[in-house]
């Protein structure tokens, strides 16, 4: 059964900096309303009034936007090595109970029940 309503097929449209922040320059210089420049533009009127709050907040911290970004990518990043680093640890702090209860089912038992032990506990 088809829905009635139906999305239609459209890509997310990429700027680059230059043109943002042409844009934003554009809405600064022309006095013309944001909603007017973003028609003649071809674009939503809420994508440029974002652009110029993160021209605002860009031009207040002295950066640029590709330095804003390499920041926020650098976070993204440290984030994630972050949360694997911290998987790491855990894992490794589990490992010596594991080691304990291995040298403790083992010991005084025979080499060949020992590999079966040892072999049994770490497919566990």
């Amino acid at each position: 059964m088809k829905s009635a309503v139906s999305m239609p097929d459209t890509t997310r449209r990429r700027f680059t900096d230059a043109f943002k922040s042409e844009a934003v320059q554009l809405t600064q210089e022309s006095g013309r309303p944001v909603a007017q420049v973003a028609r003649e533009l071809g674009m939503s009127d809420h994508v440029l009034y974002r652009w110029r709050i993160e021209q605002r907040h860009v031009e207040s911290q002295g950066r640029t936007r590709q330095e804003v970004r390499a920041g926020q990518e650098e976070l993204i990043r440290l984030k994630r090595e972050n949360e694997m680093l911290r998987k790491e640890r855990d894992f490794l702090l589990m490992r010596p109970s594991k080691c304990a209860r291995i040298t403790f089912l083992t010991s005084g038992v025979s080499a060949g029940k020992q590999a079966i032990i040892e072999h049994t506990l770490r497919t566990i």
